[in-house]
């Protein structure tokens, strides 16, 4: 028994080290990291900024949060040596190689080493970008607080996830799920107390930002910023809008570059972009109030409730960069089947789409993005496979939240 407890660790120490190793050489390699780079250089302007100016105080343009800049400024103690975007880029991948491994600990805790094997695969489909952005920082926290909330530890589960939210808004929308099922359980008390640590968890962060130097008017103008961003071409909701716009007018539409995303004109349709800045909180109010009618879904907590609610978003988002699929796959090692007949079965089901996703989005961003854009910068009639690609990832995302609504939504949710 302890020499197969042994060889267990031993194996999956291996397949660490390999899929680290993997991730690492695609992070180096041009082909990926031409590409990628773009956003670490921005992050590495922030850093900068402030190692220099020592205060946040007239920082301009700037559409991160206050805990997303505190991430930035972590590798920035590497400019006590050199002050370059390649010392700096090295910095940051050790640190998103940090948090890669804090997921780990995590999930072998939680469900141990078929989550480990799970999220490893996931890294290897994802590709190297998850060194390049800062979604780990936000995923560690939200997976703190689930931990904590499932040991009823509610100060630390709330504290994490008010952290979470300073870093991206995305992990407020967990929040709700706790009230309810605290306000059915008619357990006010821990309502409230929720509520309280998860808004000084929101509050440390934010204080200190203001302390050196943050404003309300910079905090309100990176919210204005991610609502000014057009329609995303990679969104799963402006995929049938392109096919429409293909069939009625026989050309592309006209792609706009602004706000650091690439998206589409839509002075064809009848709503403005405020309409889809709404949409995904609209839709996902619904599965709030569809949760609040429901008692199997509410009278504990269940995360495959939070894996739809991301999925919901998500496929419902005006923008969905390669990264944002991370918000929700990064449950993926410890989902739930409640049918333990099915179980294994279920959960390679939603684990394999899953994989051929980012697979998929791995190939349109960042290996074939160049002709994906070329493709309607140069007014052509009809779509390159590159967006076929970009297409049947988009169909498949479709398709895995129909599959886990119809395996976690059971006949008994009323």
């Amino acid at each position: 028994m302890k020499k197969s407890l042994l060889f267990n660790k031993t194996t999956i120490f291996f397949l660490i080290l390999a899929v680290f190793t993997i991730i690492f050489l695609q992070a180096i390699t041009p082909l990926w990291r031409n590409h990628l780079v773009v956003d670490v250089w921005i992050y590495f302007q922030r850093a900068e900024y402030f190692f220099r100016q020592h205060t946040l105080a007239n920082l301009v343009n700037n559409e991160h949060l206050p805990g997303a800049l505190f991430y930035f400024f972590i590798p920035s103690v590497i400019f006590f040596l050199d002050q370059t975007l390649d010392t700096y880029t090295w910095a940051f991948f050790l640190l998103g190689l940090i948090f890669l491994s804090g997921h780990l600990f995590l999930y072998k805790k939680m469900s141990g080493y078929i989550g480990v094997l799970i999220f490893l695969a996931i890294l290897l489909f994802s590709g190297p970008i998850l060194l390049f952005r800062f979604e780990l920082a936000v995923s560690l926290f939200v997976l703190l607080s689930i931990y904590f909330f499932r040991q009823k530890k509610l100060p630390w589960s709330s504290l994490f996830l008010g952290i979470a939210t300073t870093i991206k808004v995305y992990p407020i929308l967990v929040l709700p799920y706790y009230l309810i099922i605290f306000f059915k359980k008619k357990e006010y008390q821990k309502l409230v107390l929720t509520l309280i640590y998860f808004l000084l968890g929101v509050g440390l962060i934010t204080g200190v930002y203001f302390l050196i130097g943050g404003s309300i008017s910079e905090l309100s103008s990176s919210f204005a910023f991610h609502a000014r961003k057009p329609l995303g071409l990679e969104s799963p909701i402006t995929t049938p809008l392109l096919i429409f716009y293909q069939f009625r007018y026989h050309q592309l539409p006209r792609l706009i570059g602004a706000y650091g995303v690439w998206g589409i004109d839509i002075d064809f349709l009848p709503v403005d972009l405020n309409f889809f800045n709404l949409l995904p909180l609209a839709m996902v109010f619904l599965f709030y109030c569809f949760l609040y009618f429901s008692k199997s879904l509410t009278k504990k907590f269940k995360l495959q409730v939070v894996f739809l609610i991301f999925l919901i978003f998500l496929i419902f988002s005006k923008n969905m960069n390669p990264q944002y699929l991370f918000w929700a796959f990064s449950l993926l090692p410890i989902l739930e089947i409640s049918d333990k007949k099915k179980k294994e079965t279920r959960l390679f089901l939603i684990v394999f789409i899953a994989l051929v996703i980012l697979l998929l989005t791995q190939d349109v961003y960042p290996l074939l993005y160049t002709s994906l854009i070329d493709n309607f910068s140069a007014g052509n009639q009809i779509f390159n496979s590159a967006a076929y690609f970009l297409f049947l990832r988009n169909i498949l995302f479709l398709i895995l939240l129909i599959i886990s609504g119809r395996i976690f939504l059971t006949k008994k949710i009323f």
